[in-house]
C-alpha cells in the first residue's frame, strides 16, 4: 500500500525516506491551525495530528497508509510555534540564549485507510541552544525561511546544528518526525518495509 504524508514539511519527507519509509503522496490538510489550542503542549499536538487526518481521510480513495504530524516547541508555558513577525522571530532567539532549557513535542498519527485502524502518540524532548549574535539573527531573518519553522529555525541548517545541544530526544523528533515510533506503529498496522 501506499505511504501518504498528511504535511507539507519538506524536512519530514526528507527524514522518512532516509528511514526506508518510501513516500508516495503529500497531501496538505487545509486547516487553521491557530483555531485549535490546548495549554497543554503534548495534546495539542495530538489535537492537531488528528484534525490533520480528519481533514484528509475523505480525500483519499484508495488503501493507504497516512501519516499526519505536528511538532511544537516551547520554553515553559510559551509556545516557539511558527513566527508570524519579525518582531516574533527576535522574541523567540531571546530563548535561546545558551542557558534556558526549551522543550518540544511530536504528535504522530499514522491510519491503515482499509481497515480504519489508527495508532497515535507523542515523543518529547529538550536541547539548549544559543546564544545568537543580533549579526547572527539578522542574517538569518534576511535568508526569508524563519516564517516556515516551529521555533523560528531548522536543525537541518548548519549554522544552527553547531549551536544546538541536546538534553533528551531525537534529532527526527525535534525535525517533526519520529522514525521509531511511526515505523512502530506502521508495522502494528500491517506495513512491510520493502528494505
Amino acid at each position: 500500500m501506499d505511504i501518504i504524508l498528511g504535511s507539507a514539511s519538506k524536512k519530514r519527507r526528507i527524514i522518512l525516506d532516509e528511514a526506508g519509509i518510501h513516500v508516495d503522496t503529500v497531501l496538505i490538510a487545509d486547516l487553521d491551525e491557530k483555531a485549535i489550542r490546548d495549554p497543554d503542549h503534548a495534546r495539542l499536538v495530538m489535537n492537531l495530528a488528528r484534525a490533520k487526518r480528519d481533514a484528509l481521510l475523505p480525500r483519499i480513495t484508495q488503501p493507504a497508509f497516512l501519516i499526519t504530524a505536528d511538532t511544537v516547541l516551547y520554553e515553559g508555558v510559551n509556545l516557539l510555534e511558527k513566527p508570524t513577525s519579525i518582531e516574533e522571530e527576535y522574541r523567540f532567539f531571546d530563548s535561546y540564549d545558551g542557558k534556558k532549557i526549551c522543550g518540544f513535542v511530536t504528535g504522530i498519527t499514522v491510519t491503515n485507510t482499509a481497515t480504519g485502524e489508527t495508532r497515535e502518540g507523542t515523543e518529547d524532548g529538550e536541547f539548549i541552544m544559543g546564544p545568537f549574535t543580533k549579526e547572527f539573527i539578522d542574517a538569518w531573518i534576511a535568508v526569508g525561511e524563519y516564517m516556515q519553522y516551529a521555533g523560528g529555525f531548522t536543525y537541518m541548517d548548519p549554522r544552527f546544528a553547531k549551536s544546538y545541544v541536546p538534553i533528551r530526544g531525537g534529532e527526527d523528533n525535534l525535525m517533526g518526525m519520529p522514525v521509531a515510533l511511526v515505523k512502530r506503529f506502521l508495522t502494528e498496522l500491517g506495513w512491510v518495509s520493502a528494505q
